[in-house]
C-alpha cells in the first residue's frame, strides 16, 4: 500500500475528514515548501473547518424542539 493511501485510512479510521483534502493539502505544502509542523497545522485547521461547517448545517437542518411543562 502506498504512502498516500496509507495514511488516508489511518485518518479514515480515526474518523478524520481531512483525507479528503489531503492531496490537494499536500500538493499545496510541497510547493510552498512548508516546514512540517506548518502542514499539520493546515491539516489540523482544514478538520476543524470542515466539522465547523458540518455542526452548522446540522444544527440549522433539525426543527427547532421546545419542552413543555417547565
Amino acid at each position: 500500500m502506498r504512502l498516500l493511501e496509507c495514511t488516508t485510512a489511518q485518518y479514515r479510521s480515526l474518523r478524520l475528514t481531512a483525507p479528503n483534502g489531503l492531496p490537494n493539502l499536500l500538493a499545496e505544502a510541497e510547493q510552498q515548501e512548508l516546514h512540517y509542523l506548518d502542514f499539520a497545522q493546515r491539516l489540523m485547521n482544514y478538520e476543524i473547518a470542515v466539522r465547523s461547517v458540518r455542526a452548522s448545517s446540522a444544527t440549522s437542518s433539525r426543527p427547532s424542539s421546545r419542552r413543555r411543562g417547565r
